[in-house]
């Protein structure tokens, strides 16, 4: 005798329907893009109430990585702690932090927003920055800490 043979019809559904439930929910937890589109209805991002800063323009090759993400995406809206921001050969980013604050990313370019030293800051990874500022700001080069004021 087979280990199937004994079911009945209900406790088939139940497992036809549980088996269904299951494949679901490993294609979900696989796909960054079906997690990205549920966490924008149910906010399951990590994604903090206040952003660092809004991208005020851009142009060329500009993308946008979440931390926790594997896609780059066009970058546009605000900016969070833990994304990346990349300009790509013909890329330019212009980037406002808060009033008085304000960086531009040239071609070939990449920074993100990190924790560094127990503050939020500015780690600029790789590339030419040109910084307005007026006032203080976190600011890091390859993850070394430091304060630009101006």
């Amino acid at each position: 005798m087979k280990w199937f043979e004994g079911f009945n019809k209900v406790e088939w559904r139940v497992l036809n329907i549980s088996l269904v439930l299951m494949m679901s929910c490993a294609f979900i937890l696989s796909s960054d893009r079906v997690l990205g589109k549920i966490g924008g209805v149910w906010n399951f991002g990590r994604r903090p109430s206040s952003p660092m800063g809004e991208i005020a323009d851009t142009k060329g090759d500009t993308r946008v990585k979440m931390e926790s993400a594997k896609e780059w995406r066009k970058a546009a809206g605000p900016v969070y702690l833990g994304d990346n921001i990349f300009a790509g050969d013909d890329g330019r980013l212009h980037l406002r932090l808060r009033p008085g604050v304000e960086v531009r990313l040239n071609s070939k370019g990449l920074m993100r927003f990190a924790l560094i030293g127990g503050e939020p800051c500015v780690d600029m990874l790789m590339g030419s920055f040109v910084w307005l500022i007026t006032g203080e700001q976190c600011v890091a080069i390859q993850g070394a800490r430091g304060t630009l004021t101006g």
